[in-house]
């Protein structure tokens, strides 16, 4: 492999991001709340484990909503004001680098939510856009914490982009590709 693709790999690799991952588009999150069969507010009473999934770092948990509110219900049976329902939810901790909206919530929070049934559980319609906390009850917990393998890997890439922007990295490669045709230049001239 010649030196002039070895340095064009590089640059591919520091300047070109991993991959590209967007969120939902906003027309169509409000779209899919009018469409909720379940809309309504209420108090979480309870916030609990139902799955851990370690290789991830992730959750399923499911929460108690006493209903304070409700907007619109198309579900059978009818749901009624002071009624509780469990939701089911994807918790995301705040550590991990997530495009969606992640649901952080706790007891005493009050909600709103739009949700849809998955089987017999309710699910918030397009994950965590379908859950806004109008009032909270103090700090989130963080219910998976952060490994110290990923405290210094974070922080080794937080200084590295901060320090060393794409345009600065692909700068120095064209700098040093530069010097290195200028030193076979004059190589070649003596020859």
């Amino acid at each position: 492999m010649k030196l002039y693709q070895i340095l064009l790999l590089l640059v591919c690799l520091f300047v070109l991001p991993f991959w590209v991952l967007a969120a939902p588009d906003p027309a169509e999150v409000q779209e899919r709340k009018q469409e909720a069969p379940l809309h309504i507010s209420g108090k979480i009473i309870e916030d609990s484990l139902v799955e851990e999934f370690k290789e991830d770092h992730t959750q399923t948990r499911k929460m108690v909503i006493e209903i304070e509110e409700i907007f619109q219900q198309t579900v059978k049976p009818p749901m009624s004001v002071h009624d509780q329902i469990e939701v089911q939810y994807h918790y995301v901790p705040d550590w991990i680098d997530y495009t969606g909206k992640s649901v952080h919530v706790k007891n005493g929070d009050i909600v709103e939510l739009w949700l849809e049934k998955e089987g017999q559980i309710n699910i918030p319609i397009i994950g965590g856009y379908g859950v806004e906390i109008l009032k909270n009850s103090g700090p989130r917990v963080e219910h998976i914490p952060e490994p110290f393998t990923h405290k210094i890997t974070s922080f080794w890439h937080q200084a590295w982009s901060s320090t060393f922007s794409p345009f600065t990295v692909f700068i120095v490669l064209v700098l040093i590709l530069g010097m290195l045709l200028l030193y076979g230049n004059s190589k070649m001239k003596k020859h």
